[in-house]
């Protein structure tokens, strides 16, 4: 990628933006749900979703009827697929986590005939291999199962996994560069007589790893959170996510927003009746809860949610469960339900069905990307016995969120106070060659930024252009596909700015 400096002439289409509008109380469906699988004979099941930093998301399952074979779809921000077939991964893959280009890698457990391994490879957006599968732990007699995995924009990754007998597991975690290389020896985080497991990981901004995991001690099934630096040290001891400790608290998973706040969230029984419900905790970067545990769900329901949350950098953050009331009611057919949170922890509305009335559906994740778009994909059956997986588009959670703009178009801002920002997104494909974006104005002083992946702000951008006047413009070579956006900044007031957007293969 290089920068490549060039003013467009006019003769472009033209749009007048007189404001931008804030986003709806809740965000709204795009089109219909989207089948993810080609093959749809048998048993597809949905194994977990990955958000790329550059907004693309992946979505792993496995189809059950050919063995564990394990499959990826890639979709960009324009929710358009990028292999033509399901893309073949490995066998009996359990998680995958992806950099800010797309680059990814997925964990999976494989038998030798006396114990189970667990291993990792990775793959480049492509879906060439970046490094051939890697045993994640030491050699051992016992058997190993995976946890979870989280890949930093960088490209270095962490996997967890549970390592013993029934009587006595413990929890590790293994750090990795972008290659594959493992970055010192694993890390024990419990050592348990009882049952344990590991249910959430992630890696903040900033490098510091969470893992979180239940732990059952006197018949009681806690969550609890452990942080550790980019180096694997321990930053204090474990905490106690959830304050209710009847019944059990269980299925955690980590999020985190762009100022290295992480939330932790897991389902509750008993705590609002008899039934499950969901909940959540937020906690600062130096581990500190910010409030209580809050409830994510709104209606109790009688199997186990599974709730699943992701959160947007600003903070914004939508969470998704199943809802299967069949043991109260046997006529009741499944569903998947979702609900949207604001920055500040409160609901923007009620919770809201996202399957289709009528259809089977269950096992559902949430991804989301940094303008508060987002998507949630899940499982459903058919009526020819069949089970395929589903994924669909909302608009927007933010308040302001960037507007999206297509390829070769003028955009004229009316005017903006001092300090103020107009942002813009623009999804790259892959292929382009040169991407220019360019302002023009004979009033004030806007300056121009643009980062990928990721808002830009005063700190953050990849690229900027700051002349005394309204007039500048940037050029990129070989832009990485993705999503790139756009921040105009009126370092002072202005008015009439007119803005060009120009890719070109």
């Amino acid at each position: 990628m290089k920068i490549i400096k060039r003013l467009l002439g006019l003769g472009l289409s033209y749009m007048l933006i007189h404001a931008l509008l804030p986003a709806s109380a809740l965000a709204a469906p795009i089109g219909t749900p989207t089948l993810v699988n080609q093959y749809t004979a048998g048993t597809q099941n949905i194994v977990a979703v990955a958000e790329a930093g550059n907004g693309e998301k992946i979505i792993l399952w496995q189809d059950n009827d050919r063995g564990g074979a394990s499959f990826i779809q890639l979709y960009d921000g324009d929710g358009n697929a990028k292999f033509s077939s399901d893309f073949y991964v490995g066998m009996n893959a359990s998680g995958i986590s992806a950099d800010l280009f797309g680059n990814f890698a997925v964990i999976y457990s494989e038998h030798d005939g006396s114990q189970r391994d667990v291993y990792v490879k990775g793959f480049n957006r492509d879906g060439t291999v970046k490094f051939n599968k890697i045993k994640v732990h030491p050699n051992s007699s016992l058997d190993q199962f995976p946890g979870d995995i989280a890949m930093e924009d960088s490209g270095n990754f962490v996997v967890t996994w549970t390592d013993g007998t029934p009587s006595n597991r413990s929890i590790r975690f293994q750090r990795f560069n972008s290659s594959g290389q493992k970055l010192g020896s694993y890390v024990q985080v419990i050592s348990n007589s009882g049952n344990l497991g590991a249910s959430g990981l992630d890696v903040l901004d900033n490098g510091v790893i969470v893992v979180s995991y239940y732990l059952i001690i006197n018949n009681d099934a806690d969550t609890w959170v452990r942080r550790y630096s980019n180096s694997g040290a321990s930053l204090g001891s474990a905490t106690r996510v959830n304050q209710y400790r009847s019944g059990p608290q269980i299925g955690t998973g980590i999020t985190h927003n762009g100022q290295d706040q992480y939330l932790v969230y897991w389902d509750s029984y008993s705590q609002d009746g008899q039934g499950w419900s969901s909940y959540a905790q937020l906690f600062n970067n130096s581990g500190s809860r910010i409030g209580s545990p809050f409830r994510l769900t709104q209606t109790l329901v009688s199997g186990q949610p599974g709730v699943r949350v992701s959160m947007s950098d600003s903070g914004v953050f939508a969470a998704t469960w199943e809802v299967d009331n069949r043991s109260w009611d046997s006529s009741h057919i499944p569903e998947i339900r979702a609900r949207e949170f604001n920055a500040n922890l409160t609901p923007k509305g009620n919770e809201f069905v996202v399957s289709p009335t009528g259809e089977f559906s269950e096992v559902s994740w949430v991804s989301i990307n940094a303008n508060g778009e987002y998507s949630i994909s899940w499982r459903r059956y058919d009526s020819t016995n069949n089970w395929d997986v589903f994924t669909r588009r909302y608009t927007s959670i933010e308040p302001n969120p960037a507007y999206t703009l297509p390829n070769h178009v003028q955009v004229t801002i009316p005017s903006a106070n001092v300090d103020n920002w107009v942002y813009f997104k623009v999804v790259i494909p892959e292929g382009v060659t040169s991407f220019f974006v360019d302002i023009e104005g004979t009033q004030g002083n806007a300056d121009l930024f643009m980062r990928y992946g990721s808002l830009p702000d005063l700190l953050n951008y990849h690229f900027l252009t700051n002349e005394p006047d309204s007039t500048e413009y940037l050029g990129i070579g070989n832009p990485p596909p993705g999503e790139w956006y756009i921040g105009v900044y009126a370092d002072t007031a202005y008015s009439n700015l007119k803005l060009y957007v120009n890719y070109y293969f």
